[in-house]
């Protein structure tokens, strides 16, 4: 794990790795692991011994006062993940997610029915791909990303992060 990662996603491994076959996994931590490099470790753990049934990204801060963005992840552990199985991807859009706290926690499929929700089949997700974009618009994103004008940045320039202070 780079030293670059943020604590939630040890929070995250550390419970994750402690269920027990057929666990059910109900997380909330920062989506800052979709995206980010040192997210693959997260991302090929998640799909070698879970079952990821949903990922539900917050157009709107949960919690006050809180710097980072939360995801919910519901998965549970299982060895033998299908790679024709299928991942929700959910974008509450209205505030806070009112009522969610007593139907998600009983059926983490309730919010596929939100029509900010595609599910992507888990044979499309790698590890070394940014998850978080399917929390978009897949129509506009698919247009943007196929259009024949559209280039990639890593294509035509090196980028990294410069000078931060920490």
């Amino acid at each position: 794990i780079s030293g670059l990662t943020d604590l939630y996603v040890y929070f995250l491994l550390l419970g994750a790795a402690r269920l027990r076959q057929g666990g059910r996994l109900a997380v909330v931590v920062a989506d800052s692991w979709l995206n980010a490099r040192y997210g693959r470790v997260v991302k090929g753990y998640l799909k070698k011994y879970y079952c990821i049934e949903q990922l539900v990204s917050f157009d709107q801060m949960v919690f006050p006062n809180a710097q980072v963005r939360p995801v919910l992840v519901f998965a549970i552990k299982s060895e033998n993940a299908s790679s024709s199985s299928h991942i929700a991807f959910t974008r509450v859009t209205s505030g806070r997610g009112i009522g969610l706290q007593d139907s998600v926690f009983s059926n983490s499929k309730l919010l596929s029915n939100n029509p900010s929700s595609q599910c992507i089949p888990l044979d499309k997700l790698g590890i070394d791909s940014p998850w978080g974009v399917h929390f978009k618009i897949s129509e506009i994103s698919d247009q943007i990303e196929n259009h024949e004008q559209f280039i990639p940045l890593g294509r035509i320039a090196q980028t990294r992060i410069g000078l931060q202070t920490l």
